[in-house]
């Protein structure tokens, strides 16, 4: 990997800090499972990695009547064991436990398989059945935007890595 610098935030503030220091040359991760590739075969480069998993809350779920919300550091296991969200969300259940092997949903995050954009992104493709917005953070502030909307061409999100991370994936309720 070419990566100079290993950083591991504890609040998203930092984290948009270490984005603009490093100003496109700085690489978001979670589970890191389709980045750290990337890095290995060199089809991505990058002066830092930024681990997200240090972030408080990034690894929760909350629920309410209108909607489920599920932090960027939530697995794809997290979701499949959480019987709340599999009474209420079944589809995004299923689609997680479609994606790759228990080694891999253990690691690999809901939110990392949609920035990731490939397209045999089970998940992604629940999320955006159900209408799923993603909650964008940046230095400039928060937005959402419906997950459809993330992709700009086929494999290809218009997040990227090195863009504002997404914070949140909201689902409202069908």
């Amino acid at each position: 990997m070419s990566a100079k610098f290993y950083l591991t935030p504890a609040s998203v503030e930092e984290c948009l800090g270490y984005l603009t220091e490093f100003d496109g040359k700085g690489l978001l991760m979670a589970g890191g499972t389709d980045l750290v590739f990337k890095l290995q075969t060199g089809k991505e480069q990058a002066e830092a990695l930024i681990d997200t998993q240090g972030i408080e809350g990034f690894d929760q779920m909350e629920f309410s009547d209108r909607e489920v919300v599920i932090a960027a550091g939530v697995t794809h296991g997290q979701v499949v064991a959480d019987k709340r969200l599999v009474e209420k969300m079944p589809a995004i259940a299923q689609a997680c436990l479609s994606v790759g092997s228990p080694q891999i949903r253990h690691v690999g995050t809901l939110a990392g398989n949609v920035v990731s954009a490939q397209p045999a992104a089970d998940s992604a493709i629940a999320l955006v059945a159900l209408g799923a917005e993603a909650e964008i953070v940046s230095a400039a502030g928060s937005k959402k935007l419906r997950v459809e909307d993330l992709y700009s061409g086929l494999g290809k999100s218009c997040l990227l890595y090195t863009s504002p991370s997404p914070r949140d994936i909201h689902h409202n309720r069908v």
